[in-house]
């Protein structure tokens, strides 16, 4: 099927002329844009003005790092799936999430084309598109209308949230897909929304509901979400035989754990390593050592928990 951008023209700037055109004050109203469309536009402008700046100081490795973290753990780990139910919804809601989609994916391909030329040519030629090659096409620029802190803020939030919601499903072997009732208590001044709690839910497979701090704690586990709250999952009290398994399983992951954690540190601590590595290849590293140590230090709470 023909795309809704199609025949469109292609500005330079990636904020609003890029929204279907209600939400640019036409006799349709507005546009109700949602917390991660929001967000995603947001999260767009920051990397067109990083890639700008880093580009204008020849600085290709923060420009392709920052590409690279956007289009791969932004729009294709978040964005898009949390845009696959509303593909399914109203004729409306498919024109305006596919209108998003296509334009944040079009904006990055000229963004990266000075990196990678010959791939972005080859996907932007396959897109509607407006003139005969990315070459030719403006390159994108800050619309400072579409920056958003809050929506950031909030999609933070929402993220962190998934992640704690996962890794206590996860702690449990029990599927990331698999239902799972969760109470949540958001810290004094925090609220969770509608929105974000249907996003989390959709994203981890947790049932989420709000309430006080359960009273039997014994029989839960927590996961703090920094700067927002706690959520609890109700586990069945274990035998002896059950408990000495999972101690069994954490101390397996740990030593495989300690073992990636004193290799990349050992990378970091090596002089001739770090002085000759891209500082691509450097911040991945600390970004392991940073989530083995968080996964260390979670499983090493289990344990205690249990003993």
């Amino acid at each position: 099927a023909p795309s809704d951008t199609e025949g469109e023209q292609v500005p330079s700037h990636t904020g609003a002329e890029l929204l279907p055109s209600p939400h640019r004050g036409g006799a349709g109203g507005e546009v109700n844009l949602h917390l991660e469309d929001r967000w995603i536009l947001s999260r767009l402008n920051r990397v067109v003005e990083t890639v700008n700046s880093s580009l204008a100081t020849y600085n290709m490795d923060v420009a392709a790092r920052a590409l690279y973290e956007f289009l791969w753990s932004e729009y294709c780990d978040w964005y898009i799936e949390l845009a696959k139910p509303r593909l399914r919804g109203s004729d409306e809601e498919k024109r305006q999430v596919r209108s998003i989609l296509y334009h944040v994916l079009e904006a990055t391909l000229r963004l990266l084309h000075p990196i990678m030329p010959f791939i972005t040519e080859e996907i932007w030629q396959a897109l509607p598109h407006e003139g005969e090659s990315i070459m030719l096409a403006p390159y994108p620029e800050v619309d400072s209308s579409m920056l958003d802190d809050e929506a950031e803020a909030q999609m933070n939030a929402v993220m962190d949230s998934t992640r704690t919601a996962r890794d206590l499903k996860s702690s449990k072997n029990i599927p990331i897909r698999q239902s799972t009732v969760m109470a949540f208590q958001p810290y004094p001044g925090k609220e969770l929304t509608e929105h974000e709690k249907t996003l989390i839910e959709r994203l981890s497979g947790a049932v989420i509901e709000l309430t006080d701090v359960p009273r039997d704690l014994e029989s839960h586990i927590a996961g703090t979400v920094p700067n927002f709250g706690t959520f609890f999952m109700s586990v069945p009290k274990l035998s002896d035989d059950e408990r000495k398994a999972e101690l069994a399983r954490i101390d397996n992951e740990l030593k495989s754990i300690e073992k990636d954690l004193s290799r990349s540190q050992g990378k970091l601590a090596n002089e001739g390593f770090v002085s000759k590595a891209p500082a691509a290849i450097i911040e991945k590293e600390k970004r392991i050592v940073a989530e083995l140590s968080e996964k260390k230090q979670k499983l090493e709470d289990r344990k205690k928990s249990l003993a």
